[in-house]
């Protein structure tokens, strides 16, 4: 068997966080915390069928990133 750094997760390993609002459903799972990430945050969201993330918003002091990893768009 081999082991894995700390620093290494699997996604399905990871508690998922859900907290809806409205339509506005995400259920996340909080990577960067997992693996001891300190200035760095990194999560795993998935959306069921027609939930709707977060509202539309924008950051002054940090850069966000989204990449789709499956589904569509509509």
């Amino acid at each position: 068997m081999t082991r894995r750094h700390p620093h290494v997760v699997n996604v399905d390993e990871v508690e998922v966080h859900d907290d809806p609002h409205g339509k506005f459903a995400p259920r996340e799972r909080y990577l960067a915390e997992a693996t001891g990430g300190r200035q760095l945050g990194c999560s795993f969201v998935e959306l069921l069928p027609g939930a709707v993330a977060w509202p539309y918003h924008y950051h002054c002091a940090n850069e966000e990133a989204i990449y789709v990893l499956e589904g569509t768009w509509s």
